[in-house]
């Protein structure tokens, strides 16, 4: 599993074989998200537009819900969407910028936001879950209002790798009880072997079932 964040999700798009391209209205235009050397919390940090999930998406159900939720912008590039066959194929667009300025009326420099309609995040559509995101959810601490939602995407990738190493380990197994089972088979094995050859294998089945993937 990989959460590709900012810049990061551009070359997660790239290295699946498109392009990005450039947005004029958001960009921060200021010092990205940091923390604050005075006390716990995060500077630079001000919310200038909402982005909307995609229904069914990774995205959707990390956050369990379909609604619109504000976001950090500090990105002037967003993936291209008018992708290739082949990049679109594999990928998907797991959420888009809203088009308002009820957030922020204005940018940072005085100008009318007049936010542009990009891709704000997508997702693979097979395999381990990898998640490309434009705003950074890092960024957000317990005051502020969208705090759980961002820190909901965090519970779901932690989840995803732990889920994707158990995969790993029960599938190291069920080989290694296959190949022992095998080998009981083929060499005549007291009986006692053969029992400790089906205790294994239903040990390793019940933890598939456990998991919900047997």
């Amino acid at each position: 599993p990989v959460l590709a964040v900012c810049a990061g999700s551009w070359t997660l798009w790239e290295n699946y074989g498109d392009c990005i391209v450039s947005v004029s209205d958001h960009n921060y235009g200021g010092a990205m998200p940091r923390l604050s050397t005075a006390g716990p919390s995060v500077c630079n940090n001000k919310m200038i537009h909402q982005v909307t999930p995609t229904k069914d998406s990774y995205l959707a159900g990390a956050i369990q819900s379909n609604a619109s939720f504000a976001v950090n912008s500090v990105h002037w590039k967003a993936p291209e969407e008018s992708a290739a066959a082949s990049t679109m194929n594999l990928l998907e667009v797991s959420a888009y910028s809203k088009q308002d300025n009820e957030l922020a009326p204005n940018s940072r420099q005085g100008q009318v936001m007049q936010p542009e309609k990009c891709v704000e995040a997508f997702e693979t559509k097979y395999g381990v879950p990898m998640m490309g995101i434009q705003w950074h959810p890092e960024a957000f601490n317990p005051k502020d209002k969208d705090f759980k939602i961002h820190q909901s995407i965090f519970s779901f990738m932690v989840t995803a790798g732990k889920t994707y190493l158990n995969r790993q380990r029960l599938n190291e197994e069920f080989k290694a009880s296959i190949a022992y089972n095998r080998n009981a088979l083929f060499s005549h094995e007291k009986q006692s072997k053969s029992t400790q050859v089906e205790a294994s294998i239903d040990d390793t089945l019940n933890k598939l079932n456990d998991l919900n993937i047997g």
